[in-house]
This record gives structure tokens, sequence and C-alpha cells, in this order.
């Protein structure tokens, strides 16, 4: 029964945080999703994959290992979609998605304090080609100067 509660709480409080008053889709913050994970909800979650090597054996294996989350965008020709990737020190442990519309401008920072988080999108390769012309755009937050993943980007459905 506990479990039960405990899964309800966490799809509650996380699950591709949609609101309904503005249509946008989240990634959950990795702590979230974590608990979510543990708890055996993650599988339930749309376009869930988890690779059967890696970071998901460690993370089976030590439950308590630290988790990081990073939003991704891909645009294509068969519809644009989000990406919510969460791995740890090994590499990935397991991804959700969905299709949206677009991506959502970020909210400009009005923070001057150099300890405070700047998120925005980044576009990289796809391929480890430096001469292609595959992008995805990836949420990345700067923290201390320092460029980090983030799940603090948002899509509209």
């Amino acid at each position: 029964m506990r479990k039960i509660l405990f899964v309800m709480l966490i799809t509650f409080l996380g699950s591709g945080v949609a609101s309904a008053e503005d249509d946008s889709f989240e990634c959950m913050q990795a702590t979230i999703f974590k608990a979510y994970y543990a708890a055996g909800g993650a599988q339930a979650l749309p376009a869930f994959s988890e690779p059967s090597e890696g970071g998901t054996r460690v993370q089976s294996q030590h439950p308590f290992t630290h988790l990081f989350g990073q939003t991704k965008y891909l645009e294509g020709q068969n519809g644009n979609f989000a990406i919510c990737q969460y791995s740890n020190h090994v590499g990935l442990v397991a991804q959700y998605g969905q299709r949206v519309t677009q991506r959502l401008d970020l909210k400009s920072d009005d923070c001057s304090s150099t300890d405070c988080a700047k998120t925005f999108w980044r576009d990289e390769w796809m391929d480890s080609d430096p001469n292609s012309e595959n992008l995805i755009a990836v949420c990345m937050e700067t923290r201390k100067g320092e460029n980090h993943p983030s799940t603090a980007c948002a899509f509209k459905k």
C-alpha cells in the first residue's frame, strides 16, 4: 500500500509535468525521476526505454547513485520530440519522451549573482562529426561559470 501511495504521489508531482492551463510539457527533475524509477513507475512513461548495460545496471545495483537529467529537443520530418534523459557516472540509465509542437523560449534570468543558475538551449551535433548538419537542441544551465545538463526547459504540446 505504501509503495502504491508513493508512486501515486510521484506521478502527481512529476510525471512528464504537464499543465492543462498552458498545454506545456517539462521533463521531471532528476531527483523526482530517480524516486519514480526506483519505485518501478518509470516504465509507464511515454516512449520509455533503458539500455540493458551501463548506467542502468549500476542504478539497479546501487539505487542511491546520483542521477542527472537533461532535456533535449529534436526537430524532424516526422514531428518534433521532447526527450528526457537521465544518466549517472557510468552512462545513460533511462529516457522517455513525447511528440511536441515546439520548444518554449526560456524566461530571461533577472539574477545578477554568479551563484544563480541561468538556463539556455544549446545546439549540439548529434554525431561526433563536427561537419555534420544534424543538430539537437539540449537544455543547459550555467552555474558558477560552468555549463551543466538541465531539465529546466519546457515545450508546447
